[in-house]
């Protein structure tokens, strides 16, 4: 008895991750290495409430799903806690990342196409990095929607055409170009905005203890924000 129980709580230890094809068909792995080759375009992989010290890289397009990292939400199955970084390639096109934390950086990166319409929600990260300065500009990300997120830094690199809904960006942000900023709090502690263009303001709070400066050309559209401290962002 003692032996069976201890063989069940080893293997109870084990990380679990799932994945289903598009088929239906499902798949448990005990590392993501396992868990990315065995997926394909179109299916989802479940990550393990537990720490993950295996950087992400994504080119395919899949669905992935960790169990969060609100310790609120996540009591009962522990967060997904990524030690490391998550970098979408050009495959991952229509990809989805949800409910992990990640200690490092989301990249977007240009490796031959344009990537477009990735979703990444409910997560919490450092930084989000739109390939580089060198990228040509109809290659940069677009369509990328970031929603109900907590991030430090956005270095956009001037893509063109995303969406930030409902996220909390708690340090700087720079060269954003003709994208959507909706119900967002900026909190800005640190540092500023740097070279933001053509983007629409909408619904927005900017709580600041510093100034923004260098914040955005005239052709920028501000509607409805609620500005706290000293931003003169508004002003």
């Amino acid at each position: 008895l003692f032996s069976l129980t201890a063989t069940i709580t080893s293997s109870a230890q084990v990380p679990q991750y799932a994945v289903v094809r598009p088929d239906g068909t499902t798949t448990i792995c005990t590392s993501w290495d396992s868990a990315y080759s065995k997926a394909v375009d179109g299916g989802n992989i479940y990550l393990p409430g537990a720490t993950i010290h295996s950087a992400l890289q994504i080119d395919k397009r899949l669905n992935i799903f960790g169990a969060g990292h609100n310790p609120d939400s996540t009591a009962a199955t522990g967060k997904t806690s990524i030690n490391a970084s998550a970098t979408f390639l050009s495959n991952s096109s229509g990809s989805r990342l949800e409910g992990v934390q990640l200690a490092g950086t989301i990249y977007l990166q240009y490796s031959g196409k344009r990537i477009r319409d990735i979703l990444i929600r409910r997560c919490h990260f450092t930084n989000l990095h739109f390939t580089n300065g060198s990228t040509p500009t109809d290659s940069l990300p677009g369509n990328i929607t970031l929603a109900e997120n907590i991030f430090s830094t956005l270095e956009g690199f001037r893509a063109p055409g995303n969406f930030f809904l409902r996220n909390i960006i708690r340090t700087n942000m720079n060269f954003a170009t003709g994208s959507l900023f909706l119900n967002n709090i900026f909190l800005c502690t640190s540092s500023q905005f740097s070279s933001i263009e053509y983007c629409t303001f909408r619904n927005n709070i900017f709580a600041s203890s510093i100034p923004f400066g260098n914040a955005t050309t005239c052709t920028d559209i501000f509607e409805n924000n609620l500005k706290i401290g000293n931003s003169s962002l508004l002003a």
